[in-house]
Order: structure tokens, then sequence, then C-alpha cells
């Protein structure tokens, strides 16, 4: 073996165990990939299937006769109470009583105001995942499930 050649044969093998090195991190990062997606395909899996569709029963009273119909959530109200600091549709009275901040519409941030969870989902104002499965209430909603089982 002429020993000129030996150093570039020594950066080739290193070379070589470098290539395999990466090509077994790429691997090993579409691994972890998929895994994550196929975890969180299965995950969703396991909700149940017929969630339970949640709408409101609100009174829509015309000329004194009285209709009921069902309503989508999360309803823009025409009038709001003068002692209303946040705009939520509760005053700041009710807002005290059920320890919701008057300061924000959405005290627990889960996307859903306070009068909506109070008078519509019957959900917690002041917890973000009122059942506590890890998804939060207006998320839950967002996607058709029951924030409440």
């Amino acid at each position: 073996m002429d020993a000129s050649l030996f150093p570039l044969k020594f950066c080739l093998m290193e070379l070589k165990k470098f290539v395999n090195i990466i090509v077994l991190a790429l691997l090993l990062l579409i691994l972890i990939t998929v895994s994550v997606f196929l975890f969180r395909d299965w995950r969703a899996s396991q909700r149940p299937e017929e969630a339970k569709e949640i709408s409101a029963e609100v009174d829509n009273s015309v000329d004194g006769e009285e209709k009921k119909k069902d309503q989508p959530l999360l309803m823009v109200y025409d009038t709001l109470p003068d002692n209303d600091k946040d705009s939520d549709g509760l005053t700041d009275e009710e807002e005290q009583k059920l320890g919701t901040d008057k300061e924000k519409a959405d005290t627990d941030n889960d996307n859903l105001s306070d009068k909506i969870e109070v008078e519509q989902t019957k959900t917690d104002p002041t917890k973000a995942d009122t059942d506590g499965d890890g998804y939060g209430d207006g998320l839950e909603i967002f996607y058709g499930h029951d924030p409440l089982k």
C-alpha cells in the first residue's frame, strides 16, 4: 500500500461515516415526525364519534307571538347593559357573583365570552377546560364536541 494514499483513504472513510450519521439522523427525524402525526390521528379517533351538538334555545318574540328555535352559538347581542365594562353581555355585578374578570370579556381565554359560557354552553367561565380533558372549551365547540364531557 502506498503511504501517500493513506491520508486520502482515511479522509474518505471519515466522510463515509459522516454521511452515514447524517442519513441516520434524517431517518430518525422522519420516523419521529410520522409517529407524532399517527399519534395525533389516533388521539383524535379516541374522541366520541357522535359529539353532542350544542345549541341555545333563544326566545325570538315577534309582535307578542312567541317563537322558539335553535340558534347557533356565539350570537351577537344587539344591546349591552350600561354597567358592563368588558362588553361581554354580563353586568359587572353578575361578573362579581360569578368570579369572572369584569375587565375581560373572556376571563379564561378559551375563545368563548363569559356570557356565552354562562347562558349558552353552561361551561365554567373561569376554567378554559371545564371538563379537564386537555382541550379548551372553545376548541371543543369549534370541532363539534361537548365541552362538558
